[in-house]
């Protein structure tokens, strides 16, 4: 059917060599937990035990970071979520339910978080938000060197859903420039070229039908090929 999700298996994890011990194959101390994805083009899995590794999604290798500090003894992770700052993680367990948890990724340190409902036993959350973890030093591709461009560029729908998204240019300069799809690795899905001729001009780009569900970016880029704006796009395939 068209639009249905398409599952590939990448393959195993593979051991950092400086994991030693803290090997992620190991079925006693690493079973259960939950993922979450960065802008840099990583995972970062919360084992049940609350261990943190990292996953390079291109090479698959896993780096043991660190335990989480902070929790209660008898809480295990079954679910965690980025925030809506995309700053911190919330975790969620399926056996402890006296409070949920706000982990920082800078000291993977815990404290309790605010609750403004009732406490559940949970597990396996989701929501569209990713780690921000980019240093300013790796953001040459994807950050305008011209913050002053960065809200003259709207992108919407922001989830989109369906196959086409609309960029809308608000007092550029005129001239030509590139509309870039990149995946959140950076690669280069597809391209378009426009012309702006206007103070307030919308462009409609056209995702391919292969795209699937998950974080990208839309890059507008001069005729100089400068980076002019970026725009954190969701796609979602239901």
């Amino acid at each position: 059917m068209h639009g249905s999700p398409v599952l590939t298996d990448l393959g195993d994890l593979v051991d950092d060599p400086l994991n030693k011990e803290m090997t992620i194959h190991s079925p006693c101390t690493n079973s259960g937990g939950d993922l979450v994805a960065d802008d840099a083009g990583h995972l970062f899995l919360i084992t049940g035990s609350n261990k943190v590794y990292k996953v390079n999604i291109a090479t698959r290798v896993t780096t043991y970071l660190a335990t989480v500090t902070g929790l209660p003894q008898k809480f295990t992770t079954s679910g965690i979520a980025v925030s809506e700052d995309s700053s911190q993680i919330l975790a969620v367990s399926s056996t402890y339910s006296d409070a949920y948890f706000i982990i920082d990724p800078e000291t993977w340190t815990a404290s309790t978080a605010p609750v403004t409902h009732g406490l559940y036993e949970s597990a396996d959350l989701a929501n569209s938000n990713v780690l921000i973890t980019r240093s300013a030093a790796n953001d040459d591709l994807f950050i305008s060197k011209n913050p002053e461009n960065w809200n003259r560029i709207r992108i919407f729908p922001n989830p989109v859903m369906d196959d086409e998204v609309r960029v809308q240019f608000n007092q550029l300069p005129p001239g030509d420039y590139t509309i870039e799809l990149a995946n959140s690795l950076g690669k280069k899905v597809i391209q378009q070229m426009v012309t702006i001729t206007s103070s307030a001009q919308t462009e409609s780009m056209h995702l391919p039908h292969y795209t699937s569900q998950g974080f990208y970016y839309i890059r507008i880029l001069d005729k100089k090929n400068n980076v002019v704006s970026t725009q954190k796009l969701v796609v979602e395939r239901w």
